[in-house]
C-alpha cells in the first residue's frame, strides 16, 4: 500500500527539519513526502532541498494563495493509496505509520483520526488533545465546532477524491471541511484515542486551540453549510 504524506510548508524552517526527519523514517522507498510551499521567505525551501531524498516531491506555489488553498494542492497531488495530512511543525512517534497501516488494512474505515501529545516543544502539556477540545466523529457536534484536527488524520485516496476541492470559503479549514463533509458523505471514520504525534503549540501556529466566542463562530458555520448544499444539494444534505 504506498502511502502519501501531504505537508503544506510556509516560513517553518525553525521546525520542518525535524518534522521531515520522524516522517521519512518511517516510510518505505515506495512512498512519498508531498510538500507544497506557499512562498516562504525564510529557508524553509532550502532546508527540505537539503534532504535530497528522491521520496520528497517538493512543489513551489507561485504566489502565496495561504494554508487552506495550499493544503488543497498538495492533497490533489497525491498518488499514494493512503493519505496522511502533516503540518510542519509537529513530529511524529515511531509508531505512527504502523498503527495507521495496520487499522487499514485490518478495517474497512475511510478515514481515521488519532490523538496526540500536545507539547511546548520543551514538555508535555497533555497527553491527550483529544480530552482537551472533546474530540468526537458526532456530525452535528462537529458542525457547530470541528473536532478534526488535520496532523491527525490518514484516509483512503479513493475517500479523499469525493471530499476535494476545498471550498474556498472563509472561515472554512481543510481539516474542519474533511471531517463534516466525509461525514455528510457517510464515509466510515474513526477516532483513535493513542496519541501518535507530538503536536506542537508556539507563538506561530496557523491553527489555534482557543476558543471562539458564538458571534465568532456563526458566520463559519454558514459557509460550512451553504458550501456543502452547494455541493451535494439540498436534498442530499438533509437526508443526512
Amino acid at each position: 500500500m504506498k502511502i502519501s504524506v501531504c505537508m503544506a510548508s510556509y516560513n517553518g524552517a525553525v521546525h520542518i527539519s525535524r518534522q521531515i526527519e520522524s516522517i521519512l523514517a518511517q516510510l518505505g522507498q515506495g512512498d512519498e513526502l508531498v510538500i507544497v510551499d506557499d512562498c516562504s521567505s525564510d529557508e524553509t525551501v532550502e532546508i527540505i532541498q537539503g534532504f535530497d531524498d528522491r521520496r520528497i516531491k517538493l512543489h513551489k506555489n507561485r504566489t502565496n494563495i495561504g494554508p487552506i488553498m495550499t493544503f488543497d494542492r498538495v492533497l490533489g497531488l497525491a498518488e499514494g493509496e493512503l493519505v496522511f495530512i502533516s503540518d510542519q511543525d509537529d513530529v511524529w512517534l515511531e509508531s505512527k505509520v504502523v498503527t495507521i497501516v495496520n487499522l487499514f488494512d485490518t478495517t474497512d474505515m475511510d478515514l481515521v483520526v488519532h490523538d496526540a501529545r500536545v507539547t511546548n516543544g520543551d514538555q508535555v502539556i497533555s497527553d491527550s488533545l483529544f480530552e482537551l477540545i472533546g474530540s468526537s466523529p458526532g456530525l452535528i457536534r462537529n458542525i457547530v465546532s470541528s473536532t478534526h484536527t488535520g496532523c491527525c488524520m490518514a484516509l483512503r485516496r479513493t475517500a479523499l477524491r469525493e471530499l476535494l476541492p476545498i471550498p474556498a470559503k472563509k472561515g472554512l479549514s481543510h481539516d474542519s471541511w474533511i471531517g463534516v463533509f466525509s461525514g455528510c458523505l457517510r464515509q466510515k471514520k474513526l477516532f483513535l484515542p493513542v496519541a501518535l504525534i507530538d503536536y506542537q503549540r508556539h507563538g506561530n501556529n496557523v491553527s489555534t486551540m482557543r476558543r471562539r466566542s458564538i458571534r465568532e463562530i456563526i458566520p463559519d458555520r454558514f459557509n460550512m453549510i451553504s458550501a456543502i448544499f452547494f455541493r451535494l444539494g439540498a436534498k442530499v444534505f438533509i437526508r443526512y
